[in-house]
């Protein structure tokens, strides 16, 4: 992302415009528009013109527009985000009023107003412009026939393809048969693989699976005929099913160009070389299944935490990790749901607050979660916010979507408590109400 203007006054209203230069930019998008903000950006809009012998044309005229946000929707497969509102300014082809969806794109700039930029916008504009924040992680969940290839941003688990083929069960005498089509297996997932893995910018592949699925995978990948494989199977039909989302929704590997171009890599002329050069970024390690969800307990797995320390992932994992941990020990040192939650922040007990960012996204919890998360930075209190498109944050959001782990422990809420002393905090803060 990159900010190219910047302007909001003391009442912390302004306008932002930025310019998105990746997919995952329009994530950040997402979660940056609420309902009532206004947006300016470069949009077509259909005009009827009618000539003077009667008849009507339709053109496409590309035109400015800036609406007032009602409703977003972002499609996390595609990454594309579209808004929709009505025209609040002067436009010769959009009347004052009108309805329109404008879709972002990447690489044009757009303008963000609101009445009020709280911090947590402004500190999701500020990581988002951070130029260090890249897909530095990648995993392959996998089991006999099923295998899922995935990128962990900073922000976003990404399933990239989904590789599936039918195995034959052991029996006796058909196992010449079950080695050919688990080769074909492997010919496939590692075409996706290479497609799909930048390795100039992935610092780290994980290869997890249960039993001897990845040993067996890691070794055909290794093999020094591994090219000649890949051109013999690409050249002979197999019933290899490869997709691109996790909805199974059938899709060949060289097709849609226009919505994962963009995401996708040709195949390198000597894949064995490749692999072999970057051997030492493979990771192998123990998963139950080879399903997206197989991912919490392969980025919770020791080895992989001290490999990818540095991710915002990976300290994602460890903080929820903490906190089942004091859960189940120390249970008056943990507490989730929001109520509960505001109730130990205006104790300024909180010592590390867990949030997803679904709970800012809802009108209903944006505000009261926005004071939470400010009245515990300004305690000294360690805040983590998790995205809802992360394993991890997928798991805190079963757990109400916020938790937090305190400095001391408190036994007892009394929820019915409406005293006087409840008014002003410990450091002379506004409650959370």
């Amino acid at each position: 992302m990159k900010l190219i203007y910047k302007n909001i006054d003391k009442e912390r209203k302004g306008v932002i415009v930025l310019i998105a230069e990746e997919n995952e930019d329009m994530w950040h998008v997402y979660n940056l528009i609420n309902e009532g903000d206004s947006l300016r950006a470069s949009t077509f809009r259909k005009i009827h013109q009618e000539s003077a012998t009667g008849t009507v044309s339709v053109n496409k005229v590309r035109t400015m527009l800036t609406i007032c946000v009602e409703s977003t929707d972002f499609d996390t497969q595609a990454c594309v985000l579209r808004v929709k509102g009505r025209n609040i300014e002067e436009n010769q082809f959009v009347k004052m009023g009108g309805y329109h969806t404008l879709d972002l794109e990447v690489n044009r700039k757009f303008t963000i107003g609101k009445d009020e930029w709280d911090s947590v916008s402004l500190e999701r504009v500020e990581l988002a412009c951070d130029p260090v924040k890249h897909a530095d992680l990648a995993a392959v969940v996998l089991q006999e026939g099923l295998a899922h290839i995935c990128l962990v941003t900073s922000h976003m688990t990404l399933v990239r393809c989904r590789v599936e083929q039918n195995i034959p069960k052991k029996r006796e005498g058909s196992g010449s048969q079950r080695e050919r089509a688990l080769s074909r297996f492997y010919d496939s997932l590692a075409r996706a693989l290479l497609r799909h893995i930048d390795f100039e910018v992935v610092k780290c592949v994980l290869l997890a699976s249960p039993g001897f699925v990845k040993d067996r995978f890691f070794e055909h990948l290794m093999s020094p005929s591994l090219s000649a494989s890949l051109s013999a199977s690409s050249q002979s039909s197999s019933s290899t099913t490869t997709s691109f989302s996790p909805s199974n929704a059938s899709m060949n590997d060289s097709a849609s160009p226009n919505n994962f171009n963009s995401l996708t890599t040709p195949l390198s002329s000597d894949p064995s070389r490749l692999l072999i050069e970057n051997r030492s970024k493979f990771l192998l390690v123990h998963c139950s299944t080879g399903y997206r969800h197989s991912l919490r307990e392969v980025l919770s797995d020791p080895a992989v935490i001290a490999r990818a320390a540095d991710t915002k992932a990976a300290r994602e994992v460890r903080a929820l990790a903490r906190f089942t941990v004091v859960l189940n020990t120390d249970p008056d040192r943990a507490h989730y749901g929001l109520e509960h939650v505001i109730r130990v922040a205006n104790a300024d007990a909180v010592d590390s607050l867990l949030i997803s960012d679904s709970l800012f996204r809802n009108a209903a919890t944006r505000a009261r979660s926005i004071a939470v998360f400010e009245r515990v930075k300004l305690g000294g209190g360690e805040t983590h916010l998790f995205s809802s498109l992360h394993v991890s944050g997928e798991q805190l959001d079963r757990l109400t979507g916020i938790a937090a782990i305190l400095r001391y422990p408190i036994p007892e809420l009394d929820t019915d408590d409406d005293d006087e002393d409840d008014k002003i905090g410990v450091n002379g803060v506004g409650d959370i109400k």
